[in-house]
Parts: structure tokens; sequence; C-alpha cells
């Protein structure tokens, strides 16, 4: 049987969990002995992390441009007798997708707190430096309806995989705040 939380404002009971109470809408604060519910995007948003996260995503990207892209370019483009950048430009894009999920994941899992919105945030931002760079350095455009859907549809999948980064690293910030039994 569970036991649900009384208001101390005006005595209905609620369920277990609950932040606030469903007679009158005030704050509900768990019992002394229970662990409070962590909530998603809870609390104010820690710049700090957010800009932690484009530093080491843009710190990453430089150092993978100046090492690994001209070896993959030289590779897959220049050393092949069908020379087509796309597949080198697709290996070049996992590389850099990985690097937004991987940056999710660090700040997700050392951020104070329960909150996955940073590495969301930390991503766009950074997709937003690459595709000014982009454009000020005219290799690429995003000129034009099918190059705004396009840009579009980077930023939403470059969001979504810092995002998720993010809930894997407070997965893992969870499992290690949990105590564990000697033993186990």
């Amino acid at each position: 049987m569970t036991v649900g939380l009384k208001c101390t404002a005006c005595g209905a009971e609620n369920p277990p969990g609950s932040g606030f109470c469903r007679q009158c809408g005030k704050a509900i604060a768990p019992p002394p002995d229970e662990e409070p519910v962590r909530v998603a995007g809870a609390g104010k948003i820690s710049w700090g992390w957010v800009a932690a996260g484009v530093g080491l995503i843009l710190l990453i990207q430089i150092v993978v441009n100046l090492s690994v892209a001209p070896l993959i370019l030289r590779k897959m483009v220049l050393e092949t007798k069908d020379p087509s950048p796309y597949g080198a430009l697709g290996v070049l894009f996992l590389i850099g997708a990985a690097v937004y999920f991987v940056v999710g994941m660090i700040v997700g899992r050392f951020s104070k707190g329960y909150t996955v919105r940073e590495p969301a945030i930390a991503a766009v931002v950074a997709a937003a430096i690459n595709a000014g760079l982009s454009v000020a350095s005219d290799s690429g455009s995003i000129a034009g309806p099918s190059g705004i859907v396009v840009t579009l549809v980077v930023f939403a999948l470059l969001a979504a995989l810092g995002y998720g980064g993010g809930i894997v690293g407070e997965k893992l910030q969870e499992r290690a705040e949990t105590p564990r039994r000697p033993g186990s």
C-alpha cells in the first residue's frame, strides 16, 4: 500500500511523488526520509555548462578537421578510381554526430542536478557557429528554401544527439550517486 502526501496548506491527500497539491496547487515537500523525485529540466539553466559543451564540441571539431578529415578525404576521394566526396562527407558527418552525442553525455554526467537542456542548447549553438563559419568561408550556403530546410533538419538532429547524450549522461550520474551495498 502506498501512502500519499498530505498537503500542509489544505490537508488534501496527494499521490506519492507529487510536487504540488491537487486541491490547492501549493508545493508539497517530500517527507524527510523520502528521496525527492528528480524532474527533467527542473531548476535554472546552467549557462556555464552550455558554454563548456559548445567549447568542447568546437575544440574536438577543430582537432578532427586538422588531423582526421584530411586523411579521410585523401583516402576516400583523392586515392580512389571514382572520386566522389559524398562518402567522405558521410563519414565526417558520422564523426561529427558522435562528437555531439559524446559531449552531450559528458555535460549530462558532470553537470549538477537533473537537466538535459544544457547539452541540447550547446549542440544548437555549436551547430549555429559551424553553419556561420561554413557560410562565411563560402564552403557552404544556406540560401534558398532547400538550404534552410536542410539547415533546420541538421540543427534538429544535432540538438537531438546532444539531448540524447545528455539523457545517457544523467543516467550515468544517477548510477554514480546511488549508494551501493558493500560486496555488490
